[in-house]
Parts: C-alpha cells; sequence; structure tokens
C-alpha cells in the first residue's frame, strides 16, 4: 500500500507541475499533499500498522476498546493500550511471583495502574505529551519519571514497571 501511495503523490505532482506551467493555473500542491498524508495514515492505522511498528492486537493488548487485567501470578512482558483504555491491576500480585517485569505502552488512550503500597516496586516512566502520574504524586507531561516504594531493594525480587505514554493519559496508584 505504500508504494501504490507514494507513487499517486508523484504522479499528483507530477499532473501540477504540468497544469502551472501549461496553464498557468496555481495548484495548492503543498496542502493537497499534507491532506493525502494525513488519509494515508488514518487509513494505515485503522489497517492495524503504520509501516515501522505493527499493532497486533492479542490478550494483552487494548486496541480500540477498554479492557482490565487483574495479575495474580503470571506478569506479561508487555502490554499494549492503543486509542483505548487499560486498566492492570497488580494489587493481588503473589510475592512468589516476584521477581518480574513488564512493559506497558499507551498511545491516544489511557492506563491505570494499580499497586500494593506493601509491594516492591520500581516504576519507570516516560512520556510524551501525556499526563501521567506516580503513586508519590510525581508527574510528567514531556521526560521521565520514577517511584521508587518505600520497601524497595534491588537486591530482593520485586516488581518492574516500565511505560510509556504518548499522547495520552496515564495514572499509577498505590492502595
Amino acid at each position: 500500500m505504500g508504494g501504490l501511495f507514494w507513487g499517486i503523490i508523484l504522479i499528483i505532482i507530477g499532473i501540477s507541475l504540468i497544469v502551472k506551467v501549461v496553464f498557468k493555473i496555481d495548484f495548492p500542491i503543498m496542502k493537497v499533499l499534507v491532506a493525502f498524508f494525513f488519509i494515508y495514515l488514518g487509513i494505515k492505522i485503522l489497517a492495524g500498522n503504520l509501516g515501522f511498528a505493527k499493532f497486533k492486537s492479542g490478550p494483552n493488548d487494548v486496541i480500540f476498546s477498554e479492557s482490565s487485567f487483574v495479575h495474580q501470578q503470571n506478569v506479561p512482558k508487555e502490554q499494549n493500550v492503543v486509542f483505548g483504555k487499560g486498566v492492570f491491576d497488580f494489587r493481588n500480585l503473589l510475592e512468589s511471583s516476584l521477581p518480574a517485569e513488564i512493559h506497558i505502552n499507551t498511545v491516544f488512550g489511557n492506563s491505570e495502574i494499580l499497586i500494593r503500597k506493601t509491594m516492591p516496586v520500581i516504576i519507570k516512566v516516560d512520556a510524551a505529551f501525556a499526563g501521567a502520574t506516580l503513586p508519590d504524586d510525581n508527574s510528567t507531561v514531556l521526560g521521565s519519571a520514577n517511584y521508587q516504594s518505600a520497601n524497595f531493594d534491588p537486591l530482593k525480587p520485586h516488581l518492574t514497571i516500565k511505560a510509556d505514554a504518548v499522547f495520552s493519559s496515564m495514572k499509577i496508584t498505590a492502595y
């Protein structure tokens, strides 16, 4: 589909140059190209990929919907929220399941991450034009923020959460 899109763009540029030179008609080619680019980008997102990163829907993903995940024993390596809302509950995670690491990505969506206050956890959040709030009320909109629970010890089993938020909202709460 990408080859077809860029071929059409080149044809439009050629036709607009011919129309401009031969018929002396000024055609706003840049505005048309920007419009076609956004149409192309929208089609690629709806089709399920952006060309450089494929969005695969699976049991750990929330795409154009809303889901809740309660983790007790097994923690997946990665979970994604794209144009949706995801609630990730780690409050009932068994100590025997630690150490565990999870990467949570939120793009144009909303994520809520719930943890126990007594759980040894380290959290690193990277945000790009997003609101990300950590349990200690530290927050970031553009950049990174970190959180360590009071009982965190890097030498003992713990939960590691790496979270990325892009044009979205993410709230991490300790109960």
